[in-house]
């Protein structure tokens, strides 16, 4: 009797944690991320397969019936991707907007994640609705942003995203420096005919923490970010595609240096 008790009172105490986790009752919220990746993995599927039915057939039936560029941009998108494999990088949701009136419950998740394809990097903002007790026709992909590394790097920190459902593809620009990843995120990237190594870096660290002397030293960065921040590209690694960034947000004053790959954070030097 006293076991029975204790898995009673520890069923309710796992049923109200989860209530409130949830928004009071919405348990579809629990499998949000694996609801989010199969939409992803939908989408992608029918992209590399050429599929346009497919494509279409993601979106909810609010979009398909409002969007009358649809057709058009699932075309343009056709277009312009590799017809191969896609290499996702989607490491989870960024956001989500969640209601709850009378116990009616609308749930949509959002983020945006970098892509590869036979060498080429896209970045895709992904909007899906997944929960909508009164209007089940908004259920589906709700808004999808495919940008090409170039007009990823041009919009990135400088624009907001369209305020529109649907799909829409921008692919037109072309800037004039290579684009590369790093950390995630797109940049003008200058090659340098060099070799920076980490040991040589953590040398100098010892002896001055300043910019300019870095630079004197080692040469201009290979990229720059945003509130002084500098990257450098490692040449001596194990063969994959490393960088340096320098961080000195006060100035001149080098305050931290990290190595980091093309889509993740690596170690901590300083």
């Amino acid at each position: 009797m006293k076991t029975f008790k204790r898995m009673t009172c520890a069923f309710i105490l796992l049923a109200s944690a989860l209530l409130i986790f949830t928004g009071c009752g919405s348990f579809k919220r629990l499998s949000e991320e694996k609801i989010y990746q199969e939409k992803i993995e939908a989408f992608f599927s029918a992209l590399e397969n050429e599929d346009s039915d497919a494509l279409k057939s993601l979106f909810s039936k609010t979009v398909i019936e409002g969007d009358t560029d649809l057709d058009k941009q699932i075309e343009k998108l056709l277009a312009i991707y590799p017809n191969a494999k896609t290499d996702v990088k989607f490491d989870g949701i960024l956001g989500g907007d969640y209601e709850n009136q009378d116990g009616h419950f609308k749930s949509s998740a959002y983020t945006t994640f970098p892509v590869v394809c036979e060498g080429k990097y896209y970045w895709v903002y992904f909007k899906i609705i997944y929960e909508d007790d009164v209007s089940k026709e908004n259920i589906g992909v709700h808004s999808v942003f495919f940008y090409t590394a170039d007009e990823y790097c041009a919009f990135w920190n400088n624009e907001k995203y369209p305020d529109d459902t649907g799909l829409l593809v921008f692919s037109d620009l072309k800037l004039e420096k290579e684009v590369r990843p790093i950390e995630r995120w797109p940049y003008e990237f200058t090659p340098v005919e060099r070799k920076i190594r980490v040991s040589d870096v953590e040398e100098f660290l010892k002896t001055s923490k300043s910019v300019t002397k870095l630079r004197e030293t080692f040469g201009l960065p290979n990229a720059k970010g945003a509130l002084g921040t500098y990257y450098y590209e490692i040449t001596e690694t194990d063969g994959t595609i490393q960088y340096l960034e320098i961080g000195a947000p006060n100035g001149d004053e080098i305050t931290f240096v990290k190595i980091v790959g093309e889509f993740e954070y690596i170690r901590r030097v300083l």
